[in-house]
Order: structure tokens, then sequence, then C-alpha cells
């Protein structure tokens, strides 16, 4: 019995044609990333309708107020960071010692992000019962416990935006 040869591509013929190549194996990369992210987008609400649906709309609303504060952080705790690595990253990479120049700025922009956004935390733990209070009625206290455990992921999702937003720099360079 004979086993079946599997296939390979043939060599590009030209410099031009490796690139090309490149071009579109990076287009369909950020294709399918992108469709991910639809795919995510959708069940963003679905997710919100089992928890309603699970746990009753008292914990429901606890939870997208938890929510809403830590994303509102996050973005205090980001703020102009994100913008500023798409523009330094591929000037780093540019500079006479790309590999200190890139490391420095990346470790200034995840420094800051970082002190911020456990300062975030730490007064997110601490003040969730007067947050939650101040929000309206919340006589089982579950607010203030859904808020002070999703303010614990407010740094790492500070700093893995700031790491897709390198990324992206590196990438449009």
């Amino acid at each position: 019995m004979t086993r079946p040869v599997p296939y390979t591509a043939p060599p590009p013929e030209s410099d031009e044609a490796a690139e090309q190549d490149a071009a579109t194996a990076l287009v369909a990369r950020g294709g399918v990333i992108n469709a991910l992210g639809n795919v995510i987008g959708v069940l963003d609400p679905l997710f919100l309708v089992v928890v309603s649906r699970t746990l009753g709309a008292g914990i429901l609303g606890s939870f997208v107020l938890a929510t809403t504060y830590v994303v509102m952080l996050q973005r205090l705790g980001v703020v102009g960071r994100d913008s500023g690595l798409l523009r330094y990253v591929p000037l780093a990479a540019q500079d006479n010692e790309p590999g200190a120049t890139l490391r420095s700025v990346l470790a200034t922009a995840l420094r800051l992000t970082l002190a911020l956004s456990l300062v975030g935390t730490a007064a997110i733990v601490l003040l969730s019962v007067v947050i939650v209070a101040a929000g309206g009625d919340d006589s089982a206290g579950d607010g203030a416990w859904w808020l002070a455990w999703l303010a614990l992921a407010l740094p790492g999702r500070a700093l893995s935006q700031l790491v897709l937003f390198a990324l992206r720099g590196r990438t449009n360079m």
C-alpha cells in the first residue's frame, strides 16, 4: 500500500511573490482575528441573558454596574498611552538601538498603567460598598461583591490593552 504524498507549495518565484504571500497571510490572519472578535461581540449579550435568567434581575444590575465601573477605570488608566504606543513603537524600531529604545518605551507605559490600575483597584475594593449604595437599591449586597471581584481584573485588563496596542504598532512599521 502506498502512502499519499503530502502537498507542498512550490517555492515562490521571486522576492515580490514572497512579499505578496506574506501580505496575503497577514490579511488572512487579521480576518480570522476580526471574525473571532465579532463572534465574541455576539456572545456578550447572550451571556447577559443567561446571567439574568439564572441569577435574577437584581444581581444582573449589580453585575452590570460593577462592570461599568471597572471599564471606566480601565480606560482612565490607559488614556493616551494606547495611541502613544501606536506612534512610538514604530519610531523606537527605527532608532540606532531599537531593542533598548523599545524596551524603554514599553516599560514606561506599562509601569505607569500598572501603578494607576493598582490604585484604581484598591479604591474600588475599599469603597465598593459605598459605590454600590450610591447607585441605588442593593439590599442583598451582591453589587459590592461583584464590584470588588471585578476590580481585581483591572490591572490585567489595562496591561493587556496596552500590549495589544504595542503589537499593533509593531505590525504597522
